[in-house]
């Protein structure tokens, strides 16, 4: 072992030492053995590490260079969280899904939803270093079979969310699977819209179930989601001006839906029925806003036989349907394009361009009154 009291600290460089050997020479003097001096981090003791000899090549240089080398190692393979236990999606999705109760506008309950009808039946067993993309795409081609793109979308969008969130606490240091599953183009613009008889026969369906009937009148005559019409409140309403101030819509910008004829009229006789001026104006058994839309529109959707030839997703008659008809209707009346867009709250008329096949040929009209003069 080398003596301490043999070796010299450069005055030059920091934490190097060197010493001079008693039979070694290298250039015209005493060969000198270079070492490294510095405190673990990891123990907390000073370690002493031999670099090499000039007569080898050797530098205070080198040595320096080596000495911040493993000092950045050491302190990198200090500061790395130990490895987590491995954890099943089911254990994950119970720590995700309370977070997401916390901290999210619709306090998980899509979330909730995704997870254990979608997810958890095929990877909540699983653990999240044994998800694989095979898996993955397993999954993408049996949801296919039953969900639209837009919602497979959202399926997968919420378990990359999930991961990350486990790495973001430690529980998970590997690779997120769902960033190397390839998207596929989405095509989810729904090309069914109700005509005026099917409206009238769904209404009529809906009738011995009043808030289920209100909800659906109010989507068809304003262009609300359901999300919109089940948060709307008493206090959004101004009968005088005939608007529903429609709070954190799709985007999270507030925008003003038009409330005219049966819709004003509906909401008018509902209040005097309920006897309500403030609160949510459609509540269910828990007097809370509906989370979702009620079983009773499908079973009515189904005993009129709306759905009976529809094979495709987008052809199915669903809440969102109701919506799609709001603006096909006015499509089909000659409405602009941008008033349609204003309407609907659609960030970009790119959104709104899917009606425009239903609208009159206002160009074809144009050129035919042109030559007429």
């Amino acid at each position: 072992m080398v003596q301490a009291e043999s070796m010299t600290t450069h005055k030059k460089y920091t934490g190097i030492l060197w010493r001079e050997s008693e039979k070694k020479r290298y250039g015209g003097r005493a060969d000198r053995c270079y070492y490294i001096k510095y405190l673990d981090p990891t123990t907390g003791r000073q370690v002493k590490e031999k670099v090499g000899w000039a007569s080898e090549g050797f530098t205070p240089e080198i040595a320096q260079n080596r000495r911040t080398e493993v000092l950045e190692a050491r302190r990198t393979t200090s500061e790395t969280p130990p490895e987590a236990d491995p954890i099943t999606l089911d254990e994950l999705a119970a720590q995700y899904l309370e977070w997401a109760t916390a901290n999210k506008k619709d306090r998980g309950y899509n979330d909730e939803i995704r997870y254990r009808l979608h997810l958890r039946p095929k990877l909540g067993k699983r653990l999240l270093t044994e998800i694989t993309l095979k898996d993955l795409e397993d999954l993408r081609t049996k949801l296919a079979k039953k969900l639209s793109a837009q919602s497979i979308d959202h399926v997968f969008k919420l378990l990359k969310a999930m991961l990350n969130k486990a790495t973001d606490w430690n529980l998970f240091t590997g690779k997120n699977p769902v960033e190397s599953l390839k998207s596929k183009p989405l095509n989810n613009a729904r090309v069914r819209f109700l005509t005026r008889d099917e409206a009238r026969a769904l209404l009529d369906a809906l009738a011995p179930h009043p808030d289920m009937h209100d909800m659906a009148l109010l989507s068809l005559g304003s262009g609300m989601r359901f999300g919109e019409v089940a948060a709307l409140q008493w206090q959004d309403i101004n009968f005088e001006t005939e608007l529903a101030h429609v709070r954190d819509a799709k985007g999270g910008h507030d925008r003003f839906a038009q409330l005219k004829g049966h819709v004003k009229q509906m909401l008018l006789d509902r209040r005097e029925r309920l006897s309500r001026v403030s609160g949510y104006i459609f509540t269910n058994t828990k007097d809370e806003p509906y989370p979702e839309v009620p079983r009773v529109y499908n079973k009515a959707v189904d005993a009129i036989g709306l759905n009976d030839t529809s094979t495709d997703a987008k052809d199915k008659v669903v809440f969102h349907t109701l919506r799609h008809t709001f603006a096909s209707w006015l499509a089909i009346q000659g409405t602009p394009l941008y008033t349609i867009q204003r309407l609907m709250g659609h960030k970009s008329i790119k959104m709104t361009e899917r009606y425009a096949h239903l609208c009159p040929d206002v160009q074809a009209t144009a050129v035919e009154t042109m030559l007429k003069g």
